[in-house]
């Protein structure tokens, strides 16, 4: 037989091998819910860029009045991106929508919202698919942000710039940059825009888009509703 010290020597050597296996065992499965975590990240970042790309791709060189001149609807800085884009009927009301990109941070990480609104002479606010509650469509962010690449006026040479604000054409590039707290960095989205502009004479932007012009208005250029045209 064995001795009370052999015993306990056994007893000892059992169970280190059962807190090594343990320790082990926990070690794996938090390798696999960290790997878990990251891949579901990476899918999300996929998945925001290619409704970035899709979207912003078709982003809909509409013009408006503004300041008896015509400016397009189209606004963007390091933290947000309004413009204006077409959506097919069986996605809910089709039509055209001003779609908002902006980025929500809290304490110490990020989200990218999205938001879209209806754009319709006829529209009320408050109607089932006119205004859409930002939601987001990227979390768990440690920054993201955007870029506009054009020239500042004719003749001015084209840069990346940090904002694009009341301008009378699209940038020629819009760049997002997102960076996730699982996943690191991801490559940065570059998107060419169209450069035809479509001259919109029922709305305005002063006090934001989406306000009909008063009865009377002189408008520059003055053409049918959506009539297609360069902005001057």
């Amino acid at each position: 037989g064995f001795t009370l010290l052999e015993l306990m020597v056994g007893i000892s050597i059992f169970s280190l091998v059962i807190v090594v296996l343990y320790a082990g065992y926990r070690l794996s499965i938090r390798s696999w819910e960290s790997g878990e975590r990251t891949h579901a990240s990476v899918s999300e970042l996929r998945l925001a860029g290619s409704f970035i790309r899709r979207h912003v791709t078709q982003a809909f060189p509409l013009a408006v009045s503004k300041s008896n001149a015509w400016r397009l609807w189209f606004q963007g800085d390091r933290q947000r991106l309004v413009f204006v884009t077409a959506m097919p009927a069986h996605l809910g009301q089709g039509g055209m929508y001003e779609m908002t990109l902006a980025v929500d941070k809290l304490d110490d990480s990020a989200s990218l919202m999205v938001s879209r609104r209806l754009l319709h002479p006829d529209a009320a606010a408050g109607q089932p698919g006119v205004d859409d509650q930002p939601r987001p469509l990227v979390e768990n962010l440690e920054s993201a942000e955007f870029a506009f690449f054009g020239a500042n006026g004719d003749d001015g040479p084209e840069t990346w710039q940090k904002s694009w604000q009341d301008r009378q054409r699209l940038p020629r590039l819009v760049r997002v940059r997102l960076r996730s707290r699982l996943a690191g960095e991801w490559p940065e989205i570059v998107i060419s825009l169209p450069t035809d502009a479509i001259r919109y004479q029922r709305t305005v932007a002063s006090g934001g888009p989406g306000q009909r012009i008063p009865e009377g208005t002189m408008i520059p250029g003055a053409a049918s509703i959506l009539a297609p045209g360069s902005v001057q």
